[in-house]
């Protein structure tokens, strides 16, 4: 009876664990079932997100080439091109590499090359800081270990000189293109600005780069058409032509071109009126952009890449803090005052160092003074005071004493973006400066009617 009792409990219990087991292995299997489903689930959305992350990769590919064989083409067709100053490449620097090491204190940039790059070349550095420092390709880097003498159209690292370059900041403009202060014709060319937009497209939504975009505008100058109308009373009146707006019908837009060969590019109706060329810096681009009858401008409308700024953005600039305090030096309205030495100050006079930035310098004060017919000759001299450190430049001019104002206000404008090294610059005129006759009767002027 107690054996028959423990097989019929073992039995009992036997069917307990199957049931049991049962029991587990239904709940296993929906677990397995929930956890294939999550895994599913991860999967599809990996495999959204990874497709998602490929479109939007070869979306900017395609920027990246339309932006690659926009600029390279106007940059071919420049220099071909009539009245036109040929620019041989650009570069907008996106980073300086820590990752390579260069040669004493060269700088490396990095960036694409649109256009064609050689060692050797001289370059223009456009610091967004508005410093604009000549140096020359020293190497140039397809890869980390992989050096080439000339590139074209391609991303490279760039070697250049450091004698004159202490820090490039990301979105400087690399280019051959001579500035317009010291090119040998009288000429608007805006290297700065044409660089900047040429990756336009790329880096739009990227504040830093937007910020120096606009930094640049406002000191650019730019062309435009100006119709010329008849007045009654017989002088010419000139207006400034307008656009449609494309995007908004029934607002119009003022074109500016950055230089001459996207102005020729130009698709205007000028209806059989006269047209004539208008060059126009931002103080006086801004109001005709905000007037009534317009709803801003557009920069290089017919290519190599359009850049619309609208009428509100040009309010928001012209009511900000900081552009209202360079508002007159944007204009040109610097006041420079004639230095004055006095009898107990000890002053050492040196000769300038034969540098890239001093010869920038006299390259602006030389192209300045042929459009100033009240200067006679001027020359400059390194400059230091006892008991200061640095040095400056002291810059002695020929001219009449009620257009001193005038002419300090012209140079120091046109040398002010090369000051790199040396900061300051002062003035003197020249019959008031003792020493003149004797100094410059053994070194050369920088300038003489």
């Amino acid at each position: 009876m107690a054996f028959w009792n423990k097989k019929k409990n073992e039995e009992e219990a036997s069917g307990d664990i199957k049931k049991n087991s049962e029991g587990l292995s239904a709940e296993m299997q929906a677990i397995n079932e929930a956890f294939e489903e999550e895994q599913a689930e991860k999967e599809a959305k990996a495999k959204a997100l990874a497709e998602a992350a490929e479109k939007e990769k070869q979306k900017l590919l395609a920027v990246e080439e339309q932006v690659r064989n926009n600029a390279s083409g106007y940059i071919k067709e420049s220099q071909t091109a009539k009245d036109t100053v040929a620019q041989k490449f650009f570069m907008l620097v996106e980073t300086t590499p820590d990752y390579l090491s260069a040669e004493g204190n060269n700088i490396l940039v990095e960036g694409m090359v649109y256009g064609s790059a050689s060692k050797g070349d001289e370059i223009f550095l456009y610091n967004t800081d508005n410093e604009i420092i000549t140096s020359n390709i020293v190497s140039i880097r397809t890869e980390p270990d992989v050096t080439v003498d000339s590139i074209e159209s391609s991303r490279a690292v760039l070697e250049l000189r450091s004698a004159d370059v202490k820090e490039v900041k990301r979105f400087a403009v690399v280019t051959n293109a001579v500035p317009d202060q010291i090119a040998d014709k009288k000429t608007i060319t805006n290297p700065r600005v044409l660089g900047l937009s040429l990756d336009f497209n790329r880096f739009s939504r990227d504040t830093d780069y937007f910020t120096v975009l606009i930094n640049a505008i406002i000191r650019a100058e730019f062309l435009t058409h100006g119709k010329i109308d008849k007045a009654e009373n017989g002088k010419a009146r000139v207006g400034i032509i307008s656009l449609q707006d494309n995007n908004e019908p029934g607002k119009r837009l003022i074109p500016v071109f950055t230089d001459r060969y996207t102005m020729s590019k130009a698709k205007i109706d000028t209806a059989g009126d006269k047209i004539t060329t208008i060059a126009l810096k931002f103080p006086d681009l801004a109001r005709f952009a905000s007037a009534d009858e317009h709803e801003g401008f557009v920069i290089n409308p017919f290519g190599p890449t359009s850049i619309k700024i609208p009428k509100a953005l040009v309010l928001e600039i012209l009511n900000n803090e900081s552009y209202k305090k360079e508002a007159d030096s944007l204009a040109g309205k610097i006041k420079v005052e004639n230095q004055k030495i006095h009898d107990k100050t000890q002053i050492f006079i040196g000769v300038p160092p034969e540098n890239s930035e001093y010869k920038s310098i006299t390259s602006a004060v030389v192209k300045y003074c042929k459009t100033n017919p009240s200067i006679k000759k001027v020359g400059i001299v390194m400059k230091m005071e006892k008991g200061k450190k640095e040095a400056s430049y002291l810059c002695i001019v020929d001219c009449p004493k009620n257009m001193t104002n005038d002419c300090y206000t012209g140079i120091f404008a046109a040398v002010k973006p090369f000051l790199n090294i040396h900061k300051k610059m002062d003035f003197m005129r020249y019959e008031e400066t003792v020493f003149a006759d004797d100094y410059f009767a053994k070194q050369k002027l920088v300038y003489e009617a």
